[in-house]
């Protein structure tokens, strides 16, 4: 019989939702290396490189927020699919 979908409860997803969730801090532990490249080969100073950071970090707590009203009504393999292929 063939399987119609996964469980959230199934090892293969447990193993995915894993990785996303091993992967989502990488955003705040490569900042400061994609600033220094910003800053040093273009040109960037400290003020443009700081409003870099800070509207990074704005769209990263706006998506956050937001994410509060739809992560019910939206199915989690659909969103899966969305983030995997941003």
């Amino acid at each position: 019989m063939i399987e119609r979908g996964l469980s959230v409860d199934d090892p293969r997803s447990l193993v995915g939702l894993t990785c996303l969730f091993v992967m989502a801090p990488m955003f705040f532990l490569l900042m400061p290396l994609y600033i220094g490249v910003l800053v040093d080969y273009r040109g960037f100073d400290n003020s443009q490189a700081g409003l870099v950071t800070s509207l990074e970090l704005l769209g990263y707590a706006a998506a956050a927020i937001v994410a509060v009203f739809w992560v019910r009504r939206v199915s989690w393999r659909r969103a899966g699919l969305c983030v995997a292929n941003s």
